[in-house]
């Protein structure tokens, strides 16, 4: 299901909604919204429901929104990462960090596993 995911800044008054930048880029070219389609929309940790495009911009949209469902129950959900080996850390950290132009956050990610196995007890 996709959502359109709004903020408290987002809106200009009680129920108008003036997105621009990346998101407005986003509803204009990739969901091709023209106006008055409508979209689900939700506030974070507030309701759900929709938005009808009212405006169409250079890369601005203004929306009317009707947020009138309450949010699903949380689900009871445990995430578990297991820690790799150094030579498999030190390998993928490296290759993340090229990418993400981070020169010493490989060394940073060993130190750190070494002090969590050092400071774990055996059983």
């Amino acid at each position: 299901m996709n959502t359109l995911i709004l903020e408290n800044e987002d809106f200009l008054n009680g129920n108008t909604v003036k997105l621009y930048g990346r998101r407005a880029k986003h509803i204009l070219e990739i969901k091709k919204l023209t106006i008055g389609s409508t979209i689900n929309a939700g506030l974070i940790n507030g309701n759900l429901g929709t938005a009808t495009v009212k405006s169409i911009g250079s890369m601005l949209v203004i929306l009317e929104v009707s947020l009138k469902d309450k949010p699903p129950a949380p689900l009871s959900l445990s995430l578990v990462i297991a820690l790799p080996s150094p030579k498999v850390l030190k390998k993928n950290s490296t290759n993340s960090c090229l990418s993400w132009n981070q020169k010493n956050l490989s060394n940073k990610l060993l130190e750190s596993r070494e002090k969590l196995l050092a400071n774990t007890p055996v059983k």
